[in-house]
This record gives structure tokens, C-alpha cells and sequence, in this order.
């Protein structure tokens, strides 16, 4: 209940006490100290503290347009007031007091209301916890600071696996919280589901959750089973003697909205709404990543509409699995799209599309569908076999065309890539992505190549016009070249390999001995050392700080084995992932911050206070004792020059610079996509 997730950083505001309604958010008013809450006790009546309870006169919407001017009301419709010694409740709006909800100095995340005009805060009188009135004291005192937090989820029932019971397992009545608090009362078998008044204990008005909050079904202590008997607008609820084994009988449970936030609503899983509009950020964008929240609830809309589709629909939910990345269910209704449609969806002889009676959109969708589960390229990576159906365990495909003018084929057996052909029509950088790609012979021009460990199956190669990469899965070897990436304007990146190598030309290698005294802003500057110049041996495991133009640079790994063992405070890894944090020890990565009004590249927490954050794999990162990591940052150079001071020195060729002001040298690098400014003039390269 207390969990951060529970608390708003600002509470949503409403133009008046109008806009209200029972999807409006209400939000309890809780003290840093003593943990007690607002509560309205009544018109004309001091407001008090009180423990948190599930109360409409203790939760509080706020209305006005920013947080410096607002006005309160409760849940139970009285609006807080002041009465110039304590805080009261009012009937009418004309009695509200305006406030400000003024940040904490002293306690970021926690507010303190000031009335507009006021030099003091809204108080705790006399103490804290509950039963305190509310009056108001110096800013600052730690009895005023407050966070608004949202009412708590209710507490979920248990699920249980299998519909048979067992001695011990839990029952539950289900209950409306509104008025009528009346029961859920199966009739009859095979029936409609009515309510009850009644609380007598009725086997069955005793119902188990049967599979999990996504998906559960009902079954109550006679046995019988509950199914909606509907479309996705309106139905009924019915109960079976057995269990259908349909979508009818699936159910989910979402928490409720406005007045009712601590119960539960049941929703049938039966959707039949074709429309997917909210799915777009899946299919065809790219706005939310797997693994996240909200592509895990994206991924639940898709299974509460189930597979039945026709036309468009049908071709949409192909594309929408495969992105989900789960190429067996994008294939199952693939299937369905290509059975004869026999005056339902399908397919007529003449492969058109039935919806009925002819969309060529369900034509259209499915082709889309079975390159998006061989291919992706949305993200500007180049994914092999994203969503790759089991039954599809080799095949081919040729010519495909991927983001960034790329041309693809894809050989595939045993589940798995076995040979890649890419041409770059328009030298575009090629990330790519495959299962074990860092570890196979991959060449440029028929000419064995390094490239750029990006990730545990991502690498990145720099590309000409009309470059032919070419990657054989079939050859593992271990690669006798890799390559150093530096992508900062400044020419610093990062690099660490478990292999000895020799540095490139154009590169020079430095490790971080120490650093100097911090400043008062909390920032120091690193003590380097560049101990490896071009064309010098790097032993194994050497963490460094690279420097050079930006670009890649390519290199030969040494057969020698000999590991690095000075000072360092430089490490790295050679997977993407979370880096494995040791006790006592802070982390910091190559990032930018704003200093002074400057962008300034540096060393700076990857995680908050420095606790271990994801890194790529082959690049460095520093960690330093806790004992020596006093500074939230480490400069690599004092005093960095701003954009416009070397554009006011520049006499060469026109600079090319980011819209943030950063100079990206040399001026005639081979740029990404994006908008530069060049010679004061703005540059689209598309």
C-alpha cells in the first residue's frame, strides 16, 4: 500500500468541481510524519488527521489549472477552508480557501499547501499522527510536508490451477459496492446469474478463481460454471453444469475506477470489437519495447479480443503477433486467414479475401504478417527471425527491403539462421541483430571484417553505397577483427574486450588512475593515462577510454594471453546487461550533463546514487570505491568549449553541428539520419 508506484508526483487537476465524475482521481493527503491523512469532518467543522481509511471524506480532488492556485474537495462534496487559525470544511465553493502546493525543500517528492498570499503552511497542530487539527506554521517544519497518493489496489483473491477443490481452498461471495450491496445468486443451471439481498450461506454464491487476474474462470461450491452470454457492448451472465472450454468462460479482473478504487471489476474476455487503434504503438510503430509495461498490457488487449477476425482485422492481428514476437500465434491466424472462407472469413479459390464479401486489406495483411515474422527493421536494427513459427523450421527469403535502404535474404534451418546477405544501397550504418552473431565470419565485399559488439546477438558495421555484408552462421570461428566505436561529437567512447588486441590507427587508449579534488559542484576530473597508442599490443580484459574522430575503427586480435593487471578504475563486460555491482563500490557512465548551462561529456551515474545500471557489452565503465566516490561526476577535460565559441573560431570548411549546439567533427562525417546545422544553414539528412 505504501509502495512508491501508490504516490502522484503532482496530482491531475480539473477546471471545476463540474468536471467531476466517477472516473475523476481523488487522492488521500498523507504527512511525511505520523502517516496520517486529511479528513472532512463535516461543513463548518475543523479538518483533522485521521489513520487512512477507506473514506470518501478522506480523499480530495483538486481543482484549478497549476498547482500555484487551487482549491480542494472532498470525495464527500465540501470543499476545505481556512478560517484564519484552523482549516475547516465549507459547502460551497465560496468558502474554499486557494492554496499553492508548494515542493519541500527539505523532502523532494513532498509538497507543503500555502495558502495564496500566505508565508506559512499548512501544519499539524500539536503533534502528529491522527486526531490533530490543522492549522499553519513556519515553511519548512518537518510537520508540514505531504505527499498526495492514490487509493490502494484491492487485495486479489486467490487463484487456484485446477477447477477440482481442495480442502483448505478459499471461497469468495462477490459483492456490489454500490448502494444496494446486493450478492451474486446463480438462479438456475444453465441460467441467467441474478443478484440477492440475502447474505445466507448458498453454495452457489461461493465462487473460486480458477487460472490467474488476466484469465481466470468461475466455478462456484455446487460446480457449475460461469460464462458471458454477449458481444463485447452487452450480455448476460449465465452459468453451465461444466466448463465450456471457450472464451465465454474466461474472465479478467481490472481494478475500478473513481468511487469504488479499492474494488474489483470482472470483465468478460469476450471483445469483439474489431478496432485496434491503441495497438498502433505495436503495429506498424515502434513506441513501446518488450519487456515493458506497457507492451505487456498491449499484448493482453490482443489476447482479451481473442483470434476471430475477418478482412482487415484478421490481416492487422498477423502483423500485431508477430511483433509481439510470439510467431506461433501469428501463424495460427495466418491459418485462419488462408481456409476457405465458405461465406464466413477466409479465403475464396482465387486466394481473394473474404470479409465478406472481398477486402483486399486481409490480402494485403497477411503478406505484411509473414515478412514481419521472418524480419523486422522498425527499430532501424535489423532483426533475424524475430517471430519465427515453430512449423517453420527452414525456409528462405530474398529480396527483402528493410529501414535505411537495405536489401535482405535470409537462409534458415533447424530454427535458426544459417546464411545472411545484406546490401547497403545507401551506406547507412547496419545494425543487425541474430542469435549468436558476435562469434560468426561476417564480410564486407567478399573481405573478412571486425565489427562492433553492441549487445549479447547486435553488432553494428559501418557501411558504403552498394556494400555487400555478408554473414555465415554456419562458420563459427573466432573473429580475428573487431572494432573500437566512438560516437561522441568530442571523440571519447568506451571500449573493454576479454581478448588482446592491437590498437587501430587513429585510436589511442587511456586507463583512469585517479582523479583530482571535487569541486563544489560535486564534480572532479580524471587522472588519465594513455598507455596505448596506435599499432601498440592491448593485453586482455583492458578497460579504456578511447579517443579519436568519430567513427569505427577496425583491429586484429592478438593470440597472446597476457591479462591486464595495473590500476584501473576502468572495468567492463562482455555481455549487455546489468553490470554485477560489488559491495562498497559506486558506478558511473560516459554520458552527457548539463554543467553550468554547458553539455558536458564525462563519467556520471548510470543509476541513482550510483548503484550498478545496464551496460552494453565491450564497453567500460568506472567503478570506484564509495571511500574514494565522493563526486557525482568526473570531467575528462576542465573547461570544454561551448558550440558557438568554435563555431566563432572556425575559418575551415563549414562545422556541422546537433540542434543542441554540439559540433560534430570532421565536417565532412558521414552523418545519421536527422537535422543538423551546417554553415548557418539547417540540413535534413533523410
Amino acid at each position: 500500500f505504501t509502495a512508491e508506484s501508490m504516490f502522484a508526483a503532482e496530482p491531475t487537476l480539473y477546471a471545476s468541481a463540474a468536471e467531476l465524475n466517477d472516473e475523476s482521481l481523488y487522492y488521500y493527503i498523507q504527512f511525511k510524519t505520523g502517516g496520517a491523512v486529511v479528513e472532512d469532518k463535516g461543513a463548518g467543522s475543523n479538518a483533522k488527521t485521521a489513520a487512512m481509511a477507506n473514506s470518501n471524506a478522506q480523499r480530495w480532488a483538486f481543482i484549478g489549472t497549476s498547482i500555484s492556485s487551487l482549491k480542494a474537495i472532498s470525495k464527500a462534496g465540501r470543499y476545505l477552508s481556512y478560517n484564519g487559525s484552523n482549516y475547516q470544511t465549507a459547502a460551497s465553493e465560496s468558502g474554499a480557501v486557494t492554496f499553492e502546493l508548494r515542493q519541500s525543500s527539505a523532502h523532494p517528492g513532498y509538497f507543503e499547501l500555502v495558502n495564496s498570499g500566505a508565508s506559512q503552511a499548512m501544519n499539524q497542530v500539536g503533534g502528529t499522527g491522527a486526531g490533530k487539527d490543522l492549522g499553519i506554521w513556519n515553511i519548512g517544519d518537518p510537520n508540514n510536508p505531504f505527499r498526495v497518493v492514490l487509493p490502494p489496489a484491492p487485495v486479489e483473491p486467490a487463484f487456484y490451477a485446477d477447477a477440482t477443490p481442495a480442502e483448505g481452498d478459499e471461497w469468495y461471495y462477490i459483492q456490489f459496492c454500490n448502494n444496494s450491496l446486493n450478492w451474486i445468486a446463480p438462479a438456475t443451471v444453465g441460467g441467467q446469474v441474478t443478484v440477492t439481498a440475502s447474505t445466507q450461506y448458498k453454495e452457489e454464491m461461493m465462487w473460486r478463481f480458477i487460472g490467474n487476474k488476466n484469465s481466470f474462470k468461475l466455478v462456484n461450491k455446487k460446480g457449475e460454471f460461469a460464462y458471458f452470454n454477449g458481444t463485447g457492448t452487452s450480455g448476460r451472465l449465465m452459468t453451465a453444469a461444466s466448463d465450456g472450454n471457450t472464451d465465454a468462460y474466461k474472465f479478467s479482473l481490472v481494478v475500478s475506477k473513481g468511487s469504488y478504487a479499492q474494488a474489483w471489476e470482472i470483465k468478460p474476455t469476450v471483445v469483439t470489437s474489431a478496432d485496434k487503434p491503441h495497438l498502433m504503438c505495436i503495429y506498424p510503430f515502434n513506441q513501446v519495447n518488450p519487456g515493458t509495461e506497457l507492451f505487456n498490457a498491449a499484448v493482453n488487449s490482443m489476447k482479451l479480443r481473442g483470434d476471430g477476425a475477418t478482412g482487415w482485422s484478421m490481416g492487422w492481428k498477423i502483423n500485431l503477433w508477430a511483433r509481439a514476437k510470439d510467431g506461433d500465434h501469428s501463424r495460427t491466424i495466418l491459418n485462419n486467414a488462408l481456409r476457405h472462407a465458405n461465406g464466413g472469413a477466409g479465403v475464396f479459390y482465387n486466394l481473394f479475401d473474404s470479409h465478406a464479401p472481398f477486402q483486399i486489406d486481409g490480402n494485403f495483411g497477411a503478406c505484411a504478417g509473414m515478412a514481419e515474422m521472418i524480419m523486422q527493421s522498425q527499430s532501424d536494427t535489423i532483426e533475424v527471425l524475430p517471430a519465427l513459427p515453430t512449423a517453420w523450421a527452414a525456409g528462405s527469403m530474398k529480396g527483402m527491403k528493410a529501414v535505411g535502404n537495405f536489401t535482405v535474404d535470409i537462409d534458415w534451418a533447424g530454427h535458426a539462421a544459417t546464411y545472411v546477405r545484406i546490401v547497403s544501397h545507401k551506406g547507412q550504418p547496419l545494425m543487425i541483430k541474430a542469435k549468436d552473431i558476435a562469434g560468426k565470419v561476417v564480410t564486407k565485399n567478399g573481405t573478412p571484417i571486425g565489427v562492433s559488439i553492441i549487445a549479447d546477438d547486435v553488432v553494428r558495421i559501418p557501411t558504403a553505397e552498394n556494400d555487400k555484408i555478408e554473414i555465415d552462421f554456419t562458420a563459427t570461428a573466432t573473429p580475428d577483427k573487431g572494432a573500437i566505436e566512438i560516437r561522441t561529437a568530442e571523440g571519447y567512447g568506451t571500449f573493454y574486450s576479454d581478448r588482446a588486441f592491437t590498437m587501430p590507427e587513429g585510436v589511442s587508449g587511456a586507463v583512469v588512475t585517479g582523479s583530482s579534488a571535487t569541486d563544489e559542484e560535486g564534480i572532479s576530473l580524471l587522472n588519465l593515462k594513455y598507455d596505448y597508442q596506435p599499432g601498440e599490443f592491448v593485453p586482455a580484459r583492458t578497460a579504456l577510454l578511447v579517443k579519436g574522430e568519430p567513427g569505427n575503427y577496425e583491429f586484429s586480435y592478438s593470440n597472446e594471453e597476457t591479462v591486464f593487471s595495473g590500476d584501473n578504475w576502468l572495468q567492463g563486460q562482455m555481455t549487455n546487461g546489468l553490470i554485477e555491482g560489488a559491495a562498497g563500490t559506486k558506478y558511473y557512465k560516459l554520458t552527457y550533463s548539463l554543467e553550468n548551462g554547458v553539455k558536458t561529456l564525462g563519467f556520471f551515474y548510470g543509476a541513482a546514487d550510483g548503484a550498478p545500471f545496464a551496460t552494453s557489452a565491450g564497453k567500460a565503465y568506472l567503478a570506484i570505491p564509495t571511500s574514494s566516490a565522493e563526486a557525482r561526476g568526473f570531467l575528462i577535460a576542465w573547461n570544454p568549449q561551448t558550440a558557438i565559441e568554435e563555431a566563432q573560431q572556425q575559418t575551415e570548411a563549414p562545422a556541422v553541428y546537433t540542434l543542441d549546439g554540439r559540433r560534430l567533427s570532421p565536417a565532412t562525417l558521414r552523418l545519421n539520419k536527422g537535422v543538423y546545422i551546417r554553415g548557418g544553414r539547417k540540413v535534413v539528412v533523410k
